[in-house]
C-alpha cells in the first residue's frame, strides 16, 4: 500500500515543517491509516482530479497549501490512536492536552484549505466542479458576498461547506420572500443578510466549534465552557438562537414592507389617477 503522506514528504523531518510539535519517533507508515481518511475528507471538497493535478504539478504555493492541509488533518485524526499508545506505555496524555493538540491541528488545516481554495477559485478546473456549479445557483453565490453580509473571515471552506445549508433554508423558509422581493433591491439585500444569519445559526448547531471561523467563535467564549456534557451544547444552542432571532426580526420587517407595498398596488378603481390618499365609499 502506498503511503499517502509520501506524495509530499520524504520523512518526519519534512513533516515537521508544516506540523508543529510532531514527535521525532513518528513515522509516515504509522500515520498512513489517518492519512487515508484525511485525504478522503479533503477530496470531499477538492475533487480527486484537482488533488492529483496539484500533487503532480509545479505550483509550489498550491502544493504547500495542500500538503499542510493533509498533514495537519492527518495529525488531528491520529490523536485518539496516540492516546491509546501512550496509555499502554504508561505515559500521561491528558484529555485537555489531546483537545488542545486537536484544535491546533484543525485550525492549521482550515487555514491551509482556505488558502488552497482561494488559489484555485478562478481556474477552469474548479469552475467545472459540482461545488462551484451549485454555488452559482444560490442567493448568496460567493464567499465575498457572504462575508459582506455576515463576517466569516473570508473563509472559502466555510462558505462551500454550508452550500447545502443555504439550499435547505432557501427551499424550506425563504423562497417565497425572495420571489416577492425579486425586483426590490433593498428588501432583497436584507433577505440575503437574514439568510446568511440563518446559515450561521444552523452551522453553530451542526458543526464542532473549531470548524467555525474565528469571528463566529467569538460569539461565545469557548474556552470558558466545558467541552463535554450538556453545558456546552445548551450554550451553543442559546447562541444559535440569538443569531436566528435577529434573522427572524429582519424577515418580519421585510414581510411587513412587502405586504404594505402589495396593498398599495392592489386597489383598482378604474381611475388611473387614484392614489393611496383618496377616500373610497362602498355601498352596503
Amino acid at each position: 500500500m502506498s503511503l499517502i503522506l509520501s506524495d509530499f514528504f520524504q520523512g518526519t523531518a519534512d513533516l515537521k515543517e508544516v506540523v508543529p510539535g510532531i514527535g521525532a519517533s513518528v513515522s509516515l507508515d504509522e500515520l498512513n491509516g489517518s492519512a487515508i481518511t484525511a485525504k478522503k475528507q479533503i477530496c470531499d471538497i477538492l475533487p480527486v482530479a484537482i488533488y492529483n493535478a496539484i500533487k503532480a504539478g509545479d505550483d509550489a504555493e498550491k502544493k504547500q497549501a495542500l500538503s499542510a492541509a493533509l498533514a495537519n488533518l492527518t495529525m488531528a485524526k491520529q490523536i485518539p490512536f496516540d492516546a491509546i499508545k501512550f496509555r499502554k506505555s504508561s505515559v500521561a496524555f491528558y484529555k485537555n492536552e489531546q483537545e488542545a493538540s486537536r484544535r491546533m491541528y484543525m485550525e492549521n488545516y482550515y487555514n491551509s484549505m482556505d488558502t488552497l481554495l482561494s488559489l484555485i477559485q478562478d481556474t477552469d478546473e474548479w469552475k467545472a466542479t459540482a461545488f462551484y456549479t451549485r454555488s452559482q445557483n444560490l442567493k448568496i453565490a460567493s464567499m465575498s458576498e457572504f462575508d459582506a453580509l455576515y463576517p466569516i473571515d473570508q473563509s472559502f471552506l466555510f462558505f462551500f461547506r454550508t452550500i447545502s445549508i443555504q439550499e435547505e433554508i432557501i427551499d424550506e423558509d425563504l423562497s417565497s420572500y425572495f420571489e416577492q422581493a425579486a425586483e426590490k433591491e433593498t428588501e432583497t439585500k436584507r433577505l440575503k443578510r437574514a439568510l446568511a444569519m440563518m446559515v450561521v445559526a444552523s452551522a453553530i448547531n451542526r458543526f464542532d466549534p473549531i470548524e467555525l471561523p474565528a469571528t463566529i467563535r467569538s460569539l461565545f467564549d469557548d474556552s470558558s465552557i466545558s467541552r463535554s456534557g450538556e453545558g456546552e451544547q445548551k450554550y451553543l444552542l442559546e447562541v444559535a438562537e440569538k443569531v436566528l432571532k435577529k434573522a427572524r426580526s429582519i424577515i418580519e420587517s421585510v414581510d411587513m414592507i412587502l405586504n404594505i407595498q402589495e396593498l398599495d398596488t392592489s386597489v383598482s378603481t378604474g381611475n388611473t389617477s387614484a392614489c393611496r390618499k383618496d377616500k373610497f365609499f362602498f355601498m352596503p
